[in-house]
């Protein structure tokens, strides 16, 4: 029982530590308890021997990331560091749960700025971890020690030159320690050996010559305790602000002796074999800044380390090697030095079995080498010694990811400098883009497409005045051509090339060239990619250098074209909307006034969208009322920058005082309106076989019907629309020009909104054949039930346009089912056994959907007649007497096309039932439903 209770008040810890994690206020209020409560149950579970370490980790980790929430004042930061140093002193134990400790309790007081505020518990702290550290080579508590070296380098990380007079104690403990974690130790030795090197680097006062010298080798004051000046104040070890210094400026003086100095980096070097990479680049990043800071050591100091580093394939180690030619350059390394590094960088990025991201780090290196000691790498600059000898490794490969070709195709375009006449660069920069354009010419989209587009904008960035110019347009304008659906991206090209250079000629003539193209083209290619093309034609619009005469008449022929459906099309209306805008906006409206006005004339009298039509009257009153100047103030008043403003058209138009602007769609919380299910009506199938169609032919008539696209049967569901019981609209109330939308999912087609002049409160109070009716068409693509929501649009009485979400809409499996069609000169019972005997001959093909299967429920004779006269009338195709036993034969067609047949043979407790289908994907939702049947009869 006891293991029980422990396991549960653990449990109940790491949940609350989740609670905690997520929302502390909540947690805090939910829990009846302040957040010195929380910290007390916290040190009270540390304290516990009940609770494992794994748990009382997490509560450290609550303690070190929320302290700023939890210890609100100096008085509960002393009593928490104070618990925390007795439950790390009864520890005794060599283990991660007491290294946390430690940890918990440095970053409590560095966040909490103790040093500043309580001095003397900051220093009593260092001091607890100054002892442990001083017991080198003791092999029973070496984490211990490894995690106070790693708590000192952050406290002297942050308080620069608070262990600068430890210095000598520090480097004596590095040189004796000989055990793994001497490598801390080295850490701690360099960070405070920089710091203090820059500090009198920065002393304003003369330095006397022995004084770094001392610092070395000299024990000003022993180990323990930290000795604080007289003067202290926090700026005495504040943080300096790192600039990007050049290796000239603050240096140190030249008086100053540094022989003990360049012993102790001689120490370090020698003992950089005994590092892990990770400590390795950590202590040779302070050590570059110390040899910086002095004339007199030389960066040849590195050279071992440089022949080391340039060797491996660690990459964190290869990335010291460009830091230290970032900071030395010519100093430390020959030109062929500098081969050898870019040889072997280039190596590295092309080596698959490398990590993705190391290469993509390999090609920034590449952008950005540092070629001298000026250079800050920050802008692109690849190296000087890149030639042709070079290039081939930049050739993308099978083998490179999106990101890897795009980079060798940035590095591509600098190495290559194409002239004013097509030649071997040019060529061999779009050759390069094969394998992208392939994927995009057999229409693939995504990561592959936008790649292509970025690499063809860099390079028209990096050589807008060449003859590359020319392969770019021919290359972009080819893709359109073969694939309209990549429109949008060449919109967002044209747009990059803008902002990039202004006066650039490029988007103008692929804009013309994209009209030419659209305006020439076959109107059946048109149709099947409309919306691709009318994106292309809403940008040409924008272009005042492009004569919009041969759009506006293209737009025409487009409207009357016999093959455009434009019923219930509002995104197809919206998008020519868009461009007769446009066109508006940024043209003189008496070039184009003609053409324009038909397209928009068509608009509003033979488009059936009524939002449609109400717009585009709108905009031939303007186009037949105001000025091409007046025009252009309105259409930019209504961007969406200048909408923010007040102004409205009346004040645009007549120059008067602004009026206040019509209120938003207004959103109601509670739903108003219900729909509820009429009595169901069964809808029938009609299907009419061709004329002179023989006996022996008309089954394979029928199932060329069905399975044709033509043929698509609906389910029609009538429902009464009323006011919902509790509704806050008044009884006398009427709504107008409701609009019922009715989202459906990818196994229907979209549903026409219906239209309802008004609604009356006092004759729809209630759900009653008097209720005004809507009647839905569902047109499945598959036969499965679904759920729709349902939303609906109207006007009040105070003129108010509102919407509001309905509940949503159920259409089970059994709404589905229709009857099988009366055929003239073919009986229902003859078509039932042709398709029958037809869905059994075909169920062994492959590549056939036709099955066969069995049912079983137990249900007696009585109640499967009782069954089937409730739910499965209209579809009974024949019921015959077989052994004193009704055998029931059933035919269903389900929407798009599917047929479902069943045998039902009652006995006197079960009841067999024979399946066979066309459609094998609907048999688990069939067997639901029979079932169903099974269970509403106990």
């Amino acid at each position: 029982m006891a293991a029980i209770g422990q396991q549960q008040q653990q449990s109940q810890w790491l949940e609350d530590v989740a609670k905690f994690r997520r929302s502390p206020q909540t947690f805090l209020a939910k829990s009846d308890t302040d957040e010195e409560g929380f910290v007390l149950d916290i040190l009270q579970a540390l304290f516990s021997e009940n609770i494992g370490e794994h748990v009382k980790l997490q509560l450290l980790c609550i303690l070190q990331e929320k302290s700023d929430i939890l210890l609100k004042d100096n008085t509960s930061v002393e009593q928490t560091i104070g618990s925390l140093r007795n439950v790390f002193e009864e520890t005794d134990h060599d283990s991660i749960y007491k290294n946390h400790i430690l940890v918990t309790m440095t970053t409590i007081l560095i966040q909490h700025e103790q040093l500043e505020q309580q001095p003397k518990i900051f220093i009593d702290f260092m001091d607890v971890l100054l002892n442990l550290m001083s017991k080198i080579n003791n092999g029973l508590n070496r984490n211990v020690r490894r995690i106070a070296c790693e708590c000192l380098k952050e406290i002297e990380i942050m308080y620069p030159g608070i262990l600068s007079r430890k210095l000598e104690h520090i480097y004596a403990m590095c040189q004796l320690e000989n055990t793994f974690i001497g490598q801390s130790y080295m850490a701690l030795f360099v960070t405070v050996l920089k710091n203090s090197l820059e500090r009198l680097i920065q002393t304003n006062g003369d330095l006397h010559d022995n004084e770094l010298s001392e610092l070395l080798s000299t024990r000003r004051e022993p180990l323990k305790p930290i000795i604080l000046p007289d003067n202290f104040t926090t700026e005495l070890f504040s943080m300096k602000e790192k600039t990007h210094r050049r290796v000239s400026s603050e240096k140190l003086a030249s008086n100053v002796d540094t022989k003990e100095l360049k012993r102790a980096l001689s120490f370090v070097m020698e003992s950089s074999s005994l590092m892990t990479s990770q400590c390795l680049f950590y202590v040779m990043l302070q050590l570059i800044e110390c040899v910086s800071w002095v004339d007199d050591l030389s960066p040849a100091t590195f050279k071992s380390l440089f022949l080391h580093c340039a060797s491996t394939t660690t990459l964190p180690l290869f990335y010291l090697v460009f830091l230290l030619k970032a900071k030395f350059c010519d100093q430390l390394f020959s030109a062929s030095d500098g081969d050898f590094i870019l040889r072997r960088l280039i190596m590295y990025a092309n080596t698959p079995t490398l990590q993705h991201s190391y290469q993509l780090l390999c090609y920034e290196w590449l952008l950005h080498f540092p070629q001298s000691q000026v250079d800050d790498c920050q802008d692109v600059c690849i190296p000087s010694n890149l030639d042709d000898r070079h290039t081939d490794a930049f050739f993308p490969t099978v083998f490179n990811s999106i990101d890897a070709t795009l980079a060798k195709l940035n590095i591509l375009s600098l190495c290559l400098q194409p002239g004013s006449q097509s030649g071997l660069a040019e060529a061999t920069l779009m050759g390069c883009l094969v394998s992208l354009h392939k994927s995009v010419n057999y229409g693939v989209t995504g990561p592959v497409a936008v790649a292509l587009y970025k690499a063809l904008l860099n390079y028209y960035e990096k050589h807008q005045n060449t003859a590359l110019v020319e392969d770019i347009y021919k290359f972009i304008l080819g893709i359109i051509v073969e694939q309209p659906k990549f429109a949008a991206q060449t919109i967002d090209f044209v747009e990059s090339v803008r902002k990039i250079h202004c006066e650039s000629s490029l988007p103008v003539d692929l804009m013309r060239a994209l009209l030419d193209h659209t305006v020439s083209n076959k109107m059946s290619t048109i149709l099947d990619n409309l919306q691709h093309y009318l994106l292309i034609l809403e940008r040409v619009a924008e272009e005042k250098e492009i004569k919009q005469n041969v759009l506006l008449i293209f737009l025409q022929r487009l409207l009357v074209s016999s093959d455009l459906n434009i019923d219930e099309r509002w995104s197809l209306g919206n998008s020519l909307l868009r461009i007769c805008r446009n066109v508006l906006h940024h043209r003189d409206t008496d070039l184009v006034f003609t053409e324009l006005g038909d397209v928009l004339y068509i608009l509003m009298t033979n488009y059936n969208d009524i939002d449609i039509r109400d717009r585009a009257r709108f905009y031939y009153a303007l186009l037949t009322n105001l000025s091409s100047q007046k025009l252009t103030s309105i259409l930019t008043s209504f961007s969406p920058v200048a909408m923010a403003t007040n102004q409205t058209l009346t004040s645009l138009v007549t120059g008067s005082a602004n009026f206040q602007t019509a209120s938003p769609v207004r959103q109601l919380d509670d739903t108003i309106l219900q729909l509820t299910r009429a009595e169901k009506k069964l809808n029938s199938v009609s299907v009419t076989l061709p004329n002179g169609t023989e006996s022996g032919q008309i089954l394979e008539e029928y199932l060329k019907i069905t399975q044709s696209k033509g043929f698509s049967p609906a389910v029609v569901v009538t429902y009464n629309i009323s006011f919902k019981e509790g509704s806050s609209i008044p009884k006398d109330d009427k709504l107008y020009a409701m609009v019922l939308h009715v989202q459906t999912c990818s196994n229907y087609a979209q549903m026409k909104d219906q239209e309802i002049v008004f609604l009356d409160n006092h004759d729809s109070a209630d759900s009653t054949e008097s209720c005004t009716q809507v009647t839905l068409e569902f047109h499945p693509h598959e036969p499965v039930p679904a759920t729709f929501d349902v939303s609906v649009l109207f006007s009040n009485e105070s003129g108010e346009t509102c919407t509001t979400s309905l509940t949503p809409l159920q259409l089970s499996f059994e709404d589905l089912f229709l009857p099988l069609p009366d055929i003239d000169g073919y009986s229902r019972q003859q078509l039932f056994n042709d398709v029958w005997n037809f869905i059994h001959s075909q169920q062994g093909n492959s590549d056939s959907a036709c099955a066969e299967s069995v049912c079983s429920l137990q249900l007696s004779q009585e109640m499967i007649a009782t069954t089937i006269t409730q739910k499965l009338t209209p579809f009974i195709v024949n019921s015959s007497t077989q052994d004193t036993v009704n055998m029931y034969q059933v035919g269903i067609i389900l929407p798009p096309s599917s047929h479902l047949l069943m045998k039902i043979l009652p006995s006197s407790e079960t009841a067999v039932i024979s399946i066979v289908t066309d459609n094998l994907r609907i048999l688990p939702l069939v067997n639901r439903y029979l079932h169903q049947l099974e269970r509403r009869h106990p």
